[in-house]
């Protein structure tokens, strides 16, 4: 049982949660959107599923293999193998949003699903003003202004 754990833990902490873990606040955290016949459900960093709205068991599409584009698209793969085809996957693109949701599903082919998650997770820092640079912009901006009046 120890081991078990252990084993888990470190699996854990192999994951790649994007530069100064800035996506392990998602991990192991569930997210639901539905549509009108599917609820469809990713649960980060371990798997999707779609579920049937009126009943049905849910369909694994995929569990977390890797970044496809790294902190930009999830990739969840060897779902539950497809009627006559492959076995399902999902990608998932991540956008910047004020929380953590689920925001639409998509099967742009077949047995290959694509969700769109925004998280505050994808918005990225703006860089820092150093106040010389702001202060010889505005300076910049009022030389022009100040040409520009005098020309008039």
């Amino acid at each position: 049982f120890p081991i078990l754990i252990l084993q888990h833990l470190e699996k854990y902490l192999e994951k790649d949660f994007g530069p100064d873990d800035v996506f392990a606040s998602i991990a192991n955290q569930c997210f639901e959107y539905s549509d009108l016949e599917y609820t469809y459900k990713l649960c980060a960093f371990d798997y999707c599923e779609q579920k049937p709205k009126h009943g049905g068991s849910g369909t694994r599409l995929g569990s977390w293999e890797k970044w496809s584009e790294p902190h930009i698209q999830m990739s969840y793969e060897k779902g539950v193998q497809c009627w006559n085809g492959p076995p399902r996957s999902t990608k998932v693109d991540l956008r910047c949003g004020a929380e953590n949701r689920l925001i639409h599903s998509s099967e742009p082919n077949r047995c290959e699903y694509l969700f769109l998650f925004e998280t505050p997770a994808a918005c990225q820092p703006l860089p820092a003003v150093q106040h010389d640079e702001f202060d010889q912009y505005e300076k910049k901006n009022l030389v022009s202004s100040f040409n520009q009046l005098l020309l008039w």
